[in-house]
């Protein structure tokens, strides 16, 4: 099917170059990937290649970070049934999984000069605030552990089953404090 002529257009694309834009389009309605049936974690990347048998048209939907998301326009061609190929990769657990996920609608493609700019910025502004509050959680609970453990590890060592003493908390509660302004005041250190 991919080697048909309907695809020639893409496929000069890649050789040859030109203007992106006549074959990807941000997707002003973005699709809520978080609560989907199929969807692993809160920031997939998912890639969605849709064929539509009544139109003959193949598209794709790339999504980075279960926000950011592009239409593709790969092609046409003449096929039997419509099918869905979909592609997920859960870039916080490390795993990623390749089904038939009905579930994900690939809306049509809308050639750039098509879309509003309002549309285009709002999409995008609302994609990148979800993605950076999330990026961030992640980051916080991190670095909120990796305080917590290594004040642990350096002020009570191992876990002996000891009775944990006031001079225990107090050097607990220092070691969280000087990583946390390290962590948090960075500029602190400077002077």
């Amino acid at each position: 099917m991919f080697l048909e002529p309907g695809f020639d257009p893409i496929r000069e694309f890649v050789l040859r170059g030109g203007s992106p834009w006549d074959f990807v389009a941000v997707n002003t309605s973005p699709i809520v990937f978080a609560e989907l049936p199929e969807s692993m974690g809160r920031l997939d990347h998912v890639l969605v290649v849709y064929g539509d048998h009544t139109t003959g048209e193949v598209r794709g939907l790339v999504v980075l970070f279960g926000h950011l998301q592009f239409l593709v326009r790969l092609g046409a061609a003449s096929f039997d049934e419509s099918f869905v190929l979909t592609h997920r990769v859960d870039p916080l657990e490390r795993c990623d999984r390749h089904d038939a996920d009905t579930s994900v609608p690939v809306p049509a493609f809308a050639h750039l000069d098509q879309v509003g700019q309002e549309a285009w910025w709002d999409s995008i502004e609302t994609a990148m605030q979800r993605i950076l509050a999330a990026a961030m959680a992640a980051v916080d609970r991190r670095t909120i552990a990796e305080i917590v453990s290594k004040s642990m590890a350096e002020t009570l060592g191992k876990v002996t089953g000891r009775p944990i003493t006031q001079a225990d908390c107090d050097a607990f509660a220092r070691a969280v404090g000087e990583r946390c302004a390290r962590v948090f005041c960075p500029d602190d250190d400077a002077d």
